[in-house]
């Protein structure tokens, strides 16, 4: 069980695990901020040992820069309100240093057991390597993204209407780290040849962190400046996905 005492160490040191304990708990989550995969049993935290599943993981505040949880948090309700599915946050405030919980959207229980649900980024879906998250270092581009469902979806209809809201939501909340590696496709656990547009996850308003790029992660019309997005671009990047 992880207690109250060591979450608190976890919180204080943005994630990283005591050293002691760096050769039994394994961080293989990637991303911008340090992440700790959990096991949530009656309201416990538990650290999944050896091939054990986690179904929540934490995630902490990044030196640098305040509040990122908060506004991860925040960013997820506004696009729930916007009818927007995420994955679901639990935003915590009353322990050493505030970080947020999110449930596993690849991950399910059946018979008291969390089992896994496979799933896939975009990003490697079509083929590219992990530094090409971005559009700008030859990644994939949105019409391509929106290709991607058209072909794997099993409802692509509406898979490209969802996907196609957060790219707009994305530009309104100052999110501009909206990248290939932010969208995935998440497998039906009733039928595993099918496959949805998993809940969408890691949205923050970048907007609100000082020196951070401001260029959004998929160019809409070929154009980056989220300021200067005009109808015609709008209009240049509909064509493109062919909607």
């Amino acid at each position: 069980p992880l207690s109250d005492k060591a979450l608190e160490g976890y919180c204080l040191r943005k994630g990283q695990p005591a050293a002691e304990e760096q050769t039994r708990v394994r961080f293989s989550l990637a991303g911008f901020q340090e992440k700790l995969p959990v096991h949530e049993i009656d309201g416990k935290l538990y650290l999944p040992q050896s091939s054990a599943t986690s179904s929540l993981i934490l995630k902490f505040e990044v030196p640098r820069f305040s509040n990122v949880p908060l506004y991860e948090a925040f960013l997820a309700g506004l696009y729930r309100r916007a009818g927007v599915d995420t994955c679901g946050t639990d935003y915590k405030e009353d322990s050493a240093a505030p970080y947020l919980a999110l449930n596993r959207f690849d991950r399910y229980e059946s018979n008291g057991k969390i089992e896994r649900l496979h799933q896939e980024d975009f990003c490697q879906a079509l083929g590219y390597g992990r530094n090409q998250k971005y559009e700008a270092d030859k990644g994939a581009t949105f019409a391509d993204c929106v290709a991607l469902l058209r072909r794997e979806s099993a409802v692509p209809v509406e898979d490209i209407n969802r996907v196609t809201k957060w790219l707009v939501l994305n530009v309104l909340a100052g999110n501009s780290d909206g990248h290939s590696k932010n969208l995935a496709l998440l497998q039906d656990r009733n039928y595993p040849n099918r496959w949805r547009l998993a809940p969408f996850y890691d949205m923050v308003c970048t907007g609100a962190l000082p020196r951070v790029e401001t260029k959004i992660a998929f160019s809409i019309g070929g154009h980056t400046d989220p300021e200067s997005l005009t109808r015609t671009h709008w209009n240049q990047e509909s064509e493109a996905c062919q909607l």
